[in-house]
């Protein structure tokens, strides 16, 4: 056998048919997982929609009851989103490891928030019991303040991660239709309190008070009584 002929350069053979031209994408198929899109969609029900309408049943409607309704209801939900994000998260090299600034900031947001249902559950069983604030109102508050914004702004740091970052306008979108429909009603509140209070400092308080005793004012005035006059017998002396 003459092998002479088998001697040539030495490259890698180009294949026979290696022309692209005329090839099109006509679809973008995936693999069809809605885990990282359902998980943004239940988050922003949760920060962007119930938990600001929880602030105004109890701040516009004074309704505690509704209020305590809403918070199980947002908290429920925020919970079942975070699960689906930390089944999405598994699913991809970049977030399996759990290291990134949304998720670390997204537990954190979870802590938050449970601790902040519970004192909001103990406030309410101790003003039951008590008609008064309890010590756990202002924890409970600045909680709220905290976790709301912390949680939206997660949401920005989220559609990046999952490259997608031009969801962050509809994001943005939607917080400002929250504050512009809000804003109106927490000035209308701020001016009904202050009418409220001065009202009270006018008249005073109305409606049943706790400690009536505290209040030293009396409409009575007592004088002075003379003792009784010295019972005389009167036979003593015959």
């Amino acid at each position: 056998m003459d092998l002479t002929k088998a001697v040539g350069a030495g490259s890698v053979p180009s294949p026979a048919v290696a022309d692209s031209a005329g090839v099109k994408q006509t679809q973008d198929k995936t693999d069809h997982d809605f885990s990282a899109p359902l998980h943004a969609c239940i988050m922003i029900l949760s920060f962007v929609g119930l938990m600001p309408i929880g602030i105004l049943i109890l701040r516009v409607m004074d309704s505690p009851k509704w209020h305590g309704i809403n918070q199980v209801l947002s908290v429920v939900v925020a919970l079942i989103g975070a699960c689906v994000g930390i089944y999405a998260g598994t699913m991809f090299n970049r977030t399996k490891n759990f290291n990134s600034a949304h998720q670390i900031l997204g537990l954190m947001v979870m802590v938050l928030m449970i601790g902040q249902f519970v004192l909001g559950f103990l406030h309410h069983r101790m003003y039951k019991k008590t008609q008064a604030p309890t010590k756990l109102t202002p924890i409970h508050v600045w909680l709220g303040r905290i976790v709301i914004p912390a949680g939206i702004i997660n949401g920005f740091l989220g559609f990046p991660l999952a490259l997608n970052p031009k969801y962050n306008w509809a994001l943005l979108a939607l917080v400002l239709l929250v504050v512009i429909f809000m804003g109106p009603l927490a000035f209308w509140r701020y001016k009904r309190n202050v009418q409220k209070a001065k009202t009270e400092a006018a008249i005073g308080p109305s409606g049943y008070q706790n400690q009536p005793w505290l209040n030293t004012q009396s409409n009575f005035n007592l004088q002075p009584m003379n003792p009784p006059p010295v019972y005389q017998n009167p036979g003593y002396g015959r």
